[in-house]
Protein backbone atom coordinates (compact mmCIF):
# COMPACT_ATOMS: atom_id res chain seq x y z
CA UNK A 1 0.00 0.00 0.00
CA UNK A 2 2.67 2.36 0.84
CA UNK A 3 4.88 1.35 -2.21
CA UNK A 4 1.23 2.06 -4.44
CA UNK A 5 1.05 5.65 -1.99
CA UNK A 6 4.56 6.76 -2.77
CA UNK A 7 4.14 5.77 -6.75
CA UNK A 8 1.01 7.75 -7.07
CA UNK A 9 2.27 10.92 -5.31
CA UNK A 10 5.52 10.45 -7.78
CA UNK A 11 4.20 11.02 -10.47
CA UNK A 12 2.39 14.41 -10.20
CA UNK A 13 4.90 17.22 -10.43
CA UNK A 14 7.03 19.39 -13.13
CA UNK A 15 9.09 22.19 -13.20
CA UNK A 16 11.78 23.68 -15.68
CA UNK A 17 14.59 26.52 -16.11
CA UNK A 18 16.59 27.95 -18.26
CA UNK A 19 20.01 29.49 -18.58
CA UNK A 20 21.80 33.15 -18.89
CA UNK A 21 19.65 36.07 -17.90
CA UNK A 22 16.26 37.03 -18.26
CA UNK A 23 15.20 40.95 -20.07
CA UNK A 24 12.90 42.43 -18.17
CA UNK A 25 10.88 44.83 -20.58
CA UNK A 26 9.58 48.41 -18.58
CA UNK A 27 8.06 50.85 -18.99
CA UNK A 28 10.28 53.83 -17.58
CA UNK A 29 13.41 51.95 -19.52
CA UNK A 30 13.82 49.68 -22.11
CA UNK A 31 15.21 46.99 -20.60
CA UNK A 32 16.94 45.86 -17.59
CA UNK A 33 19.07 42.35 -17.76
CA UNK A 34 19.12 40.05 -14.47
CA UNK A 35 21.94 38.47 -12.95
CA UNK A 36 21.83 34.48 -13.02
CA UNK A 37 20.36 33.26 -9.92
CA UNK A 38 18.14 36.25 -9.44
CA UNK A 39 15.76 35.36 -6.51
CA UNK A 40 16.91 31.77 -6.20
CA UNK A 41 15.41 30.82 -9.70
CA UNK A 42 17.41 29.52 -13.06
CA UNK A 43 17.66 32.37 -15.15
CA UNK A 44 17.62 32.45 -19.34
CA UNK A 45 17.81 34.86 -22.30
CA UNK A 46 14.06 34.69 -22.80
CA UNK A 47 12.88 38.25 -23.46
CA UNK A 48 9.60 38.94 -20.91
CA UNK A 49 6.91 40.60 -22.77
CA UNK A 50 6.36 38.01 -26.41
CA UNK A 51 9.96 38.78 -27.36
CA UNK A 52 11.28 35.25 -27.09
CA UNK A 53 9.88 32.97 -29.55
CA UNK A 54 8.70 29.88 -27.86
CA UNK A 55 8.90 26.77 -29.94
CA UNK A 56 5.42 25.08 -28.59
CA UNK A 57 3.07 26.74 -31.70
CA UNK A 58 0.53 23.78 -32.24
CA UNK A 59 -0.52 20.83 -29.63
CA UNK A 60 2.32 18.42 -28.63
CA UNK A 61 2.79 15.36 -26.85
CA UNK A 62 6.03 14.26 -24.89
CA UNK A 63 5.98 11.18 -23.43
CA UNK A 64 8.27 10.39 -20.93
CA UNK A 65 8.75 8.00 -18.09
CA UNK A 66 9.53 9.11 -14.24
CA UNK A 67 11.98 6.88 -12.19
CA UNK A 68 11.19 7.68 -8.44
CA UNK A 69 15.20 7.74 -6.71
CA UNK A 70 14.18 9.80 -3.90
CA UNK A 71 11.16 9.75 -1.57
CA UNK A 72 10.30 11.22 1.75
CA UNK A 73 7.27 11.44 4.08
CA UNK A 74 7.36 14.30 6.27
CA UNK A 75 5.32 13.39 9.38
CA UNK A 76 3.82 16.90 10.12
CA UNK A 77 0.93 17.78 12.77
CA UNK A 78 -0.58 15.17 14.28
CA UNK A 79 1.77 12.19 14.87
CA UNK A 80 1.01 9.31 12.77
CA UNK A 81 -0.50 9.79 8.79
CA UNK A 82 -2.65 12.85 9.18
CA UNK A 83 -3.96 15.49 6.99
CA UNK A 84 -1.06 17.64 5.86
CA UNK A 85 1.72 15.40 6.31
CA UNK A 86 3.97 16.30 2.91
CA UNK A 87 5.36 13.50 0.20
CA UNK A 88 8.28 14.84 -1.63
CA UNK A 89 9.71 13.34 -4.64
CA UNK A 90 12.17 13.84 -7.54
CA UNK A 91 13.76 11.56 -10.11
CA UNK A 92 14.81 11.47 -13.17
CA UNK A 93 12.50 11.83 -16.50
CA UNK A 94 13.83 8.79 -19.35
CA UNK A 95 12.66 9.11 -22.66
CA UNK A 96 9.67 6.71 -23.25
CA UNK A 97 12.07 3.70 -24.54
CA UNK A 98 13.89 4.65 -21.13
CA UNK A 99 17.50 4.59 -23.00
CA UNK A 100 18.18 8.61 -22.72
CA UNK A 101 17.67 11.23 -19.39
CA UNK A 102 15.13 13.71 -20.79
CA UNK A 103 15.46 15.68 -17.51
CA UNK A 104 13.89 15.78 -13.83
CA UNK A 105 11.02 15.97 -12.31
CA UNK A 106 10.07 16.98 -8.87
CA UNK A 107 7.14 17.13 -6.47
CA UNK A 108 5.86 18.33 -3.55
CA UNK A 109 2.44 16.92 -2.10
CA UNK A 110 0.16 17.74 0.71
CA UNK A 111 -1.86 14.78 2.22
CA UNK A 112 -5.43 15.71 2.25
CA UNK A 113 -7.47 13.14 2.73
CA UNK A 114 -5.89 10.07 4.11
CA UNK A 115 -9.46 8.09 4.48
CA UNK A 116 -10.28 8.58 0.68
CA UNK A 117 -7.05 6.72 -1.33
CA UNK A 118 -4.76 8.30 0.52
CA UNK A 119 -5.60 12.04 -1.74
CA UNK A 120 -2.72 13.97 -2.28
CA UNK A 121 -2.49 17.65 -3.86
CA UNK A 122 0.72 17.84 -5.87
CA UNK A 123 2.67 20.43 -7.19
CA UNK A 124 4.87 19.39 -9.78
CA UNK A 125 7.92 20.76 -12.30
CA UNK A 126 9.84 19.04 -15.14
CA UNK A 127 12.64 20.17 -16.49
CA UNK A 128 13.79 19.14 -19.91
CA UNK A 129 16.25 19.56 -22.18
CA UNK A 130 19.65 20.40 -19.86
CA UNK A 131 20.48 20.02 -16.63
CA UNK A 132 19.08 22.58 -14.02
CA UNK A 133 19.45 25.51 -14.25
CA UNK A 134 20.10 24.92 -18.34
CA UNK A 135 16.84 23.49 -20.12
CA UNK A 136 12.45 24.88 -19.87
CA UNK A 137 10.47 23.70 -17.20
CA UNK A 138 7.28 22.36 -17.69
CA UNK A 139 4.82 22.58 -14.13
CA UNK A 140 1.67 20.12 -13.45
CA UNK A 141 -0.85 20.58 -10.40
CA UNK A 142 -3.52 18.19 -9.15
CA UNK A 143 -4.68 15.32 -7.10
CA UNK A 144 -2.61 12.19 -6.70
CA UNK A 145 -3.86 8.98 -4.35
CA UNK A 146 -2.87 5.18 -4.73
CA UNK A 147 -4.63 5.47 -7.75
CA UNK A 148 -2.59 3.19 -11.01
CA UNK A 149 -4.03 5.79 -14.02
CA UNK A 150 -4.57 9.96 -13.50
CA UNK A 151 -4.77 12.99 -14.92
CA UNK A 152 -3.40 16.48 -13.75
CA UNK A 153 -3.36 20.11 -15.37
CA UNK A 154 -0.45 21.16 -16.95
CA UNK A 155 -0.55 25.34 -16.01
CA UNK A 156 2.30 26.39 -18.00
CA UNK A 157 6.36 26.16 -18.47
CA UNK A 158 9.44 28.10 -18.98
CA UNK A 159 11.94 28.71 -21.99
CA UNK A 160 10.62 26.92 -25.24
CA UNK A 161 7.49 25.63 -23.06
CA UNK A 162 6.96 29.61 -21.70
CA UNK A 163 3.28 29.42 -23.76
CA UNK A 164 1.89 26.01 -22.74
CA UNK A 165 -1.01 24.60 -21.15
CA UNK A 166 -2.94 21.05 -21.09
CA UNK A 167 -3.20 18.01 -19.63
CA UNK A 168 -0.77 14.88 -18.17
CA UNK A 169 -2.43 11.53 -17.95
CA UNK A 170 0.10 9.26 -15.55
CA UNK A 171 -0.07 5.52 -15.26
CA UNK A 172 1.71 3.42 -12.87
CA UNK A 173 3.76 0.85 -14.50
CA UNK A 174 3.08 -1.94 -12.53
CA UNK A 175 5.88 -3.65 -10.46
CA UNK A 176 8.24 -0.92 -10.31
CA UNK A 177 8.87 2.79 -9.47
CA UNK A 178 8.30 4.12 -12.66
CA UNK A 179 5.52 6.32 -13.79
CA UNK A 180 4.69 6.92 -17.47
CA UNK A 181 4.19 10.36 -18.50
CA UNK A 182 1.94 11.70 -21.49
CA UNK A 183 2.01 15.20 -21.91
CA UNK A 184 -0.52 16.99 -24.00
CA UNK A 185 0.49 20.39 -24.36
CA UNK A 186 -1.07 23.21 -26.31
CA UNK A 187 -0.29 26.72 -26.97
Amino acid sequence: MRKRLLIGVLGTALIVAVVGSVTLVGVASPSHTVPNGWAGTATSRSTLGGASMPTITRATTLHLVFQDTKNTFIDLGAPGVSVGDLNVISGPLWNASRSKIAGFLAADCTLTNPQRNFLFECEITANLNGAFPAGSEITLEGFSSNATHWFNAVNGGTGVYQNVRGEAELRNIPNSLYIDVLLRLIP
